[in-house]
């Protein structure tokens, strides 16, 4: 059994240790930076957690979880590393422990060999989602090569004690020491992972936090956001297709925001000549199947959604036909289900009850019919909008990739929910919702 762990009363931070900022490279992971600084200083676990850890004394005792950025004192790492807090706040998978993200991530060290035997490793790789490395487009391993041990990602004895390595067996799990030196660091490799980083921080931004809902689809009541956690899947199980997405295309797809997409919406048909209701349309689905899908403006959305896919249907071009078979599945929720141009449903359309669940209460100065009208004619923009996101995504993916792709790319939620925004100097998953990281960065992340 080991000793017991004392963190003497003695303990100074002003002590001075080496330091190799130039080591470090953008969005590279917590676990490197502490890492490297420790392979130089070789100091015991009771001064690194003290030098570094905003935890108390208690809480050094378990280890440091290496995902979490609330776990370290950011102007001490800082102090110490030489390391920009920015740099510091982008090696961090969450914010908090209360994070949602944090279901995400993996409570274990994964890793590229191609980017370990370069001396780097990012904290992207710790997010269950992603299954390839963005550089090399090869697949990410959690154990250790020699001895099959998992590799704890915490900051413990094991870990101080072997930097960089298998605390098992010891075993560096890089070849050569010596590609930690910066004139031996690979140019270019960050962009795509940055690109992939954001990707991730979209959806995980809707699908992850659990927003309110606005109305439920019966009644147009508000749901509790209580309610919502027992009827969702877990969250690495929703964001799955990313890593599908990683085994179609190497390079992290652009999506326009919804912004910049609703000022290129053109009108399919006039608002001016649609008729402001038409109770002679039946949905698909009836009442005896489907009786908590037959609110009055429910059945209006369904309507217009009918209408528009009927002239979706009337496009030829390939990729035309092909971004309307991936736009109904979206507004279907055909997730699993075959999705062509010509498939009929009788079922609601799953996608139209989530854009309502999700949308605002529209207001206006006349009526109540005059609201539910603006919300109508939103709902027509954004019909239009996912189309042509459907077709811009398209547009940039192999033509052998289809398979790759997935309804939940474009969801309905995301015509109302916010879009995370990064500062230009970082695109840290860590920072969201933490007012600390944007002391030092400016970014505002909305979840």
């Amino acid at each position: 059994m080991l000793p017991a762990l004392r963190l003497g009363d003695g303990f100074q931070r002003q002590a001075e240790y080496t330091r190799r900022p130039g080591w470090s490279r953008p969005v590279e992971s917590l676990w490197a930076i502490v890492g490297k600084w420790q392979f130089v200083n070789r100091l015991p676990y009771s001064t690194v957690a003290r030098c570094v850890s905003s935890l108390s004394r208690t809480g050094l005792y378990q280890g440091v979880d290496l995902r979490v950025l609330e776990a370290f004192d950011l102007d001490a790492l800082a102090h110490f590393s030489g390391i920009h807090p920015s740099a510091l706040c982008a090696g961090a998978c969450v914010a908090s422990p209360s994070s949602p993200a944090l279901g995400l991530t993996s409570a274990n060290l994964r890793w590229c060999p191609a980017c370990m035997d370069q001396g780097f490793h990012a904290a992207l790789f710790q997010f269950l989602p992603i299954t390839r490395c963005p550089t090399h487009n090869s697949g990410l391993i959690a154990a250790c090569p020699h001895c099959l041990s998992i590799i704890p990602y915490r900051l413990d004895p094991a870990a101080v004690a072997t930097p960089l390595a298998c605390p098992t067996c010891t075993s560096p799990l890089m070849a050569d020491a010596t590609v930690l030196a910066p004139e031996h660091h690979v140019a270019g490799p960050c962009k795509n992972l940055a690109d992939w980083q954001r990707l991730l921080a979209r959806y995980a931004s809707w699908y992850c936090s659990v927003p309110r809902l606005r109305r439920s689809v019966p009644a147009g009541d508000t749901t509790a956001g209580a309610d919502i956690p027992s009827r969702c899947p877990l969250p690495k199980d929703r964001l799955a297709f990313i890593g599908t997405l990683q085994e179609a295309t190497h390079q992290a797809p652009f999506l326009s925001s919804n912004a910049k997409l609703r000022q290129a919406v053109t009108w399919a048909i006039d608002p001016l000549d649609e008729p402001p209701w038409d109770g002679s349309w039946k949905p698909p689905f009836g009442m005896q199947d489907w009786p908590n899908f037959q609110a009055p403006a429910f059945v209006d959305l369904c309507r217009r959604f009918s209408r528009i896919t009927h002239l979706h249907r009337e496009r030829d071009t390939p990729n035309d036909r092909c971004a309307t078979a991936w736009w109904r599945r979206t507004w279907q929720g055909a997730t699993q289900r075959p999705c062509s141009v010509q498939t009929t449903f009788d079922d609601p359309p799953f996608g139209v009850a989530e854009w309502f669940a999700f949308s605002k209460q529209l207001t206006s100065k006349s009526s109540r019919w005059g609201a539910q009208q603006a919300l109508a004619l939103r709902f027509e923009q954004d019909l239009q909008l996912t189309w042509l996101a459907w077709s811009e995504l398209l547009e940039q993916m192999p033509r052998s990739s289809s398979m790759g792709l997935h309804p939940r790319l474009i969801p309905p939620r995301g015509c109302w929910l916010d879009e995370p925004t990064f500062s230009p100097t970082s695109t840290a998953l860590g920072s969201w919702g933490d007012m600390h990281f944007q002391n030092y960065c400016g970014s505002a992340v909305s979840p």
